[in-house]
């Protein structure tokens, strides 16, 4: 929990965020327990994973999350984040076909990856750039805490590099 923990210093204040493919909910409640000034909508589109989510939500008095039954395809329309997280989604060209859309044009994605992110940024950079991303770094998160620390894949959309 504390490798999703520490990516939340990621995210600036106050943010609309949305995690695609909750599932357990990392690093959505994570981030909701950690930063409570942020706003989050797991998206999950499996039913039981949603009542077992909305469970948690509700046991730990969670204020600031809202469970979103759908797939990230689907989510469009409904959901307009600045930051969208992910964690053991998909490939990082599969997923970012998935989750830049949910952004509408300006923000970031942030994708929990291992030690192969730069190899992933190398194979989906064509994707990367068709979809509109201005910037794509691979940024590491909680080296001062962790033993080993999170790798984070971090996609800019719409802002300066």
């Amino acid at each position: 929990m504390l490798n999703c923990a520490v990516v939340a210093d990621l995210i600036p204040q106050a943010a609309e965020v949305a995690d695609v493919g909750s599932g357990a909910g990392l690093p959505g409640l994570t981030f909701a327990i950690a930063r409570p000034d942020l706003r989050l909508t797991l998206i999950e589109p499996l039913e039981r994973r949603c009542i077992w989510l909305n469970e948690v939500v509700d046991d730990l008095e969670l204020e600031n999350v809202t469970v979103f039954r759908s797939r990230a395809e689907q989510a469009i329309d409904h959901v307009n984040a600045d930051v969208v997280t992910a964690r053991a989604v998909s490939a990082l060209g599969n997923l970012a076909r998935l989750t830049m859309p949910l952004v509408h044009g300006h923000g970031e994605v942030l994708a929990i990856k291992g030690r192969s992110a730069a190899e992933e940024v190398q194979k989906a950079s064509k994707v990367l750039r068709k979809l509109g991303a201005d910037r794509t770094e691979v940024v590491i998160a909680g080296a001062d805490i962790l033993d080993e620390p999170t790798t984070v894949v971090r996609i800019s959309i719409g802002r300066s590099s």
